[in-house]
C-alpha cells in the first residue's frame, strides 16, 4: 500500500484535534472538527480494540507520518516502510508482535525520521509526540513485544547489513521512543545507525515494570561506513536512554553504540537506570559463512575504532548483577579516547567470568594512540568479584594511558581467581587501581594487581585505604601475590600504597612488587595500626634492574609468625 500523504489507522476513542478540536468515535455527535493536525489520541476504557497487518507493505513519503495506534498490534511476514519524519505506533493495554516463518521481513523502518512504540493500559491521552507525556499520564502500561521467531536467523546478515526489526538508520540516524509496561526483545533488533553526516537522533526505552533482552536481541546505535557517500560519515551516534524497574539481557543480547571503521563518528552514551536490578547473563555463538565463530557475550557496550571517541556508560541500579562471560565494556581501538564507564549501586556481583572493562587499542600500538577510559564504581554495600576471568579490568595497548579504576564501597570481597586489574602492553603508562573501602578481603586466589609486560610504559600504583581492615589469604603456590604490582618491560613497576588500622595477612597472603625486565620494581608504603603475618611475606624482587623499597609505618602491635618468600 503506497500512501500519497501521511496515515493515521487508530481504535482509540477520540482524536483530539489541536487545542480545541476533538473527534470522537464513540459518540461522532458530540465532535468538535477543527483544521488543525492530530495532538493526542485519547481512550476511555481498558480494552482497546486490536490492529492486525499479515503479509502487507505500508510506504509513506518521505517527511510525511504514519500512526498505528490501537490495541494489540501484530505485523506477521510483512514489510512496513516509513521513510517518514514522524511514525507513531501507540499500543494501549497492547502488544507489539514482529515475526516472520522462514525470513526476517517484519520490520518497521524510519528512514532518518522517528519511530515510537507506546503501550498503555488504562485510559488516558497519548500526545502525537509522546516524549512530551509526563511519566503520571496513564496509571498503568501495556506490554510490547519485539519478536522474530525463525529457527534459522541469519544473524551473519544480521551484524553487517545491521537490519532490524525498528529500524531509524539514515545519513543522520533517526530517533527510536518506546515506553510501556513490559518491553521484550526475544532476538529482535532496535537499530538507529548514522550513516552520514549529521548526528544520530538514539534511543530511548522506559518499562514501568520490565525491560528483557533474549536470544541475541539488541538495542544500537552506530556510525556505519556508507561506500555510497562522497565523504567519511562523521555523524556522532545516538544516546541510548534506558529506564525501567528490572533490566535483563541474556543469550548474547546487548546495548550497544559504536563507531565503526573507515568512518570519523563517536559512539553515542549509553544511560541506564533500573529501579530494581539490572541482570546480564550468557552468550550466543555465531557460525559464520566462512567457518569462523564469533561469541556475542551479553551485555553493554561502547566501542570507537575511529578516531572519535567513545562513547560514555552510566549505570545506576540498586543490584547489578553479572555472571556467565557476561561484560560491561568501553573500548577504543584507534586514536580515539575510550569513554568512560560509571556505575553506581547498592551492591555489585562478578561472577563465572563476567567483566567491566576499558581499554585501549587492540590492534597497532604504534599508531593507536587514544587513551582508556576510567572506570568507577560506587557501592553503598557491597561489591564481590569470584571465579575465573571475573574481574574490574583496564587495559592500555597504546602509546597513551590506560584507564583508571576506582571502588568505593564499604565492603570488597575479591576470591576464587577473582581479580581487579590494570595493565599496559604498549608505551603508555598503565591505570591507577584507587580503592576506598571499609573492608578489604582477598582470599582463596582473589588478587588486585598493576603490571606492564612489555614497551617502556610504567604500571600503574595500586592506592587502598581501607577504614577498617584489610585481609589477604590464601594465595595458590603458583600465584605471585594478593597485591602485586609488576613489570617485565622497560618501564618502573608501580607503588603499593596501604592504610588501615588492621593488615592481616594469613596462609600465604602476599603483598609483592617485582620486576623481570630493565625496569626497576614499584616501592611498597603501609601504614597500618596493627599488622599481623602468618606464613605470608611482603617483598620485592627484581632480576635485571633495582628492587623497590619497603616502608612500614605502623602502631605497636607487630605480629610475625613463619614468614615465607614468595613462589617463584
Amino acid at each position: 500500500m503506497n500512501i500519497p500523504g501521511s496515515l493515521h489507522v487508530s481504535t482509540a476513542d477520540y482524536l483530539r484535534l489541536g487545542e480545541e478540536g476533538r473527534f470522537d468515535a464513540t459518540q461522532p455527535e458530540r465532535s468538535l472538527l477543527k483544521v488543525a493536525p492530530p495532538s493526542a489520541f485519547g481512550f476511555l476504557d481498558h480494552s482497546p480494540a486490536a490492529i492486525s497487518k499479515r503479509h502487507s507493505f505500508l510506504d509513506v513519503p518521505n517527511g510525511k507520518t504514519l500512526s498505528l495506534i490501537g490495541g494489540d498490534l501484530t505485523l506477521q511476514d510483512g514489510l512496513v516502510t516509513l521513510e517518514t519524519e514522524l511514525t507513531n505506533l501507540t499500543l494501549p493495554d497492547g502488544l507489539v508482535t514482529l515475526n516472520e516463518k522462514t525470513e526476517l521481513t517484519s520490520f518497521i523502518r524510519a528512514w532518518d525520521g522517528q519511530i515510537n512504540l507506546v503501550s498503555v493500559a488504562s485510559p488516558g491521552e497519548v500526545p502525537v509526540n509522546p516524549q512530551k507525556m509526563p511519566d503520571n499520564a496513564f496509571e498503568r502500561f501495556g506490554t510490547i513485544l519485539i519478536e522474530d521467531t525463525t529457527t534459522n536467523t541469519d544473524y551473519e546478515t544480521l551484524l553487517k547489513r545491521q537490519i532490524g526489526n525498528v529500524d531509524t538508520s539514515g545519513a543522520g540516524g533517526g530517533e527510536v521512543y518506546i515506553i510501556g509496561g513490559q518491553i521484550i526483545l526475544n532476538n529482535g533488533y532496535v537499530f538507529a545507525d548514522t550513516l552520514g553526516e549529521p548526528d544520530g537522533q538514539g534511543i530511548t526505552v522506559k518499562a514501568t515494570d520490565k525491560l528483557e533482552l533474549s536470544q541475541g536481541a539488541r538495542l544500537t546505535t552506530q556510525v556505519v561506513y556508507n561506500p555510497s557517500f562522497d565523504e567519511k560519515t562523521t555523524g556522532k551516534a545516538g544516546n541510548i536512554t534506558i529506564e525501567a524497574g528490572r533490566i535483563i539481557l541474556t543469550d548474547g543480547s546487548q546495548i550497544d553504540s559504536t563507531s565503526q571503521y573507515e568512518t570519523d563518528g563517536a559512539a553515542g552514551d549509553i544511560t541506564v537506570y533500573a529501579n530494581e536490578s539490572l541482570d546480564i547473563s550468557g552468550s550466543l555463538s555465531i557460525q559464520f559463512s566462512d567457518g569462523s565463530t564469533e561469541i556475542l557475550k551479553s551485555g553493554i557496550v561502547s566501542t570507537t575504532a575511529t578516531p572519535g571517541k567513545g562513547g560514555q556508560i552510566t549505570i545506576s541500579t540498586p543490584t547489578l548483577t553479572m555472571t556467565d562471560n557476561a561484560v560491561i565494556r568501553a573500548d577504543t581501538q584507534n586514536s580515539g579516547d575510550a569513554g568512560p564507564i560509571s556505575i553506581t549501586v547498592d551492591t555489585l556481583t562478578l561472577t563465572d567470568g563476567a567483566q567491566i572493562k576499558t581499554s585501549s587499542g587492540q590492534q597497532n600500538v604504534a599508531t593507536e594512540t587514544g587513551r582508556g577510559g576510567p572506570l568507577t564504581i560506587n557501592a553503598k554495600q557491597r561489591v564481590l568479584i569470584t571465579g575465573d576471568n571475573s574481574a574490574l579490568l583496564t587495559n592500555a595497548f597504546t602509546s597513551s594511558e590506560g584507564g583508571t579504576i576506582k571502588v568505593s564501597a564499604p565492603f570488597v570481597e575479591i576470591r576464587d581467581n577473582g581479580t581487579i586489574q590494570a595493565g599496559t602492553r604498549g608505551d603508555g603508562n598503565g591505570g591507577y587501581i584507587v580503592l576506598n573501602v571499609d573492608t578489604l578481603y582477598l582470599e582463596q586466589r582473589g588478587f588486585i594487581a598493576a603490571d606492564t609486560a612489555k614497551g617502556s610504559g610504567r604500571a600503574g600504583n595500586i592506592e587502598i585505604k581501607a577504614h577498617q581492615a584489610i585481609s589477604l589469604a590464601e594465595q595458590n603456590s603458583e600465584a605471585q601475590g594478593n597485591l602485586l604490582t609488576k613489570t617485565m618491560g622497560d618501564g618502573d613497576g608501580g607503588q603499593i600504597d596501604i592504610e588501615t588500622p588492621l593488615l592481616t595477612l594469613d596462609q600465604n597472603g602476599i603483598i609483592t612488587s617485582q620486576s623481570t625486565g630493565l625496569g626497576n620494581a614499584g616501592t611498597i608504603s603501609i601504614n597500618a595500626t596493627e599488622l599481623s603475618l602468618r606464613d605470608s611475606a611482603i617483598t620485592t624482587q627484581s632480576d635485571k634492574s633495582g628492587g623497590g623499597n619497603i616502608v612500614l609505618c605502623t602502631g605497636p602491635k607487630i605480629f610475625c609468625d613463619a614468614i615465607a618468600p614468595p613462589p617463584r
